[in-house]
């Protein structure tokens, strides 16, 4: 979080407090991560329903279209999770359950974006199991 906040202008870091500067940029970090999210989400889901119109509209079925786009929403949603517990704990998630090496020769971040790919996949599958259409 000190690394966040040292990108504040000088004025704004001497009149508040550095507890209160760390919990106003957490509070930031948050609102942004949220906004993002959302606008993500909402582009995945209309060009979702857009395919499905598109379907019915030419007298397809629009069975089997939602798989693709419920996984990349599960991506965005998996991403905020994990962002959010690493923004809690100060470290990756995944480090506790990967060995250093592991990590050292694939990277932090392709493991992430591996994790959360295979996490939306799993949810998904799940979803779809519990509620068929």
């Amino acid at each position: 979080m000190c690394k966040i906040t040292a990108l504040t202008p000088r004025w704004i870091a001497k009149s508040v407090a550095q507890t209160d500067l760390e919990r106003g940029a957490l509070l930031v970090l948050i609102a942004l991560g949220a906004v993002l999210a959302y606008m993500a989400v909402r582009t995945l889901w209309r060009w979702w329903v857009g395919q499905e119109q598109s379907a019915i509209l030419q007298h397809e079925s629009p069975q089997g279209r939602e798989t693709l786009p419920l996984i990349l929403i599960g991506c965005v949603l998996w991403l905020a999770l994990l962002s959010a517990i690493a923004l809690i704990t100060g470290k990756n998630p995944l480090a506790g359950m990967l060995t250093v090496s592991l990590l050292q020769k694939v990277g932090e971040s392709a493991l992430l974006v591996a994790a959360v790919v295979g996490l939306a996949a799993i949810s998904t599958y799940v979803i779809k199991k519990l509620h068929p259409a």
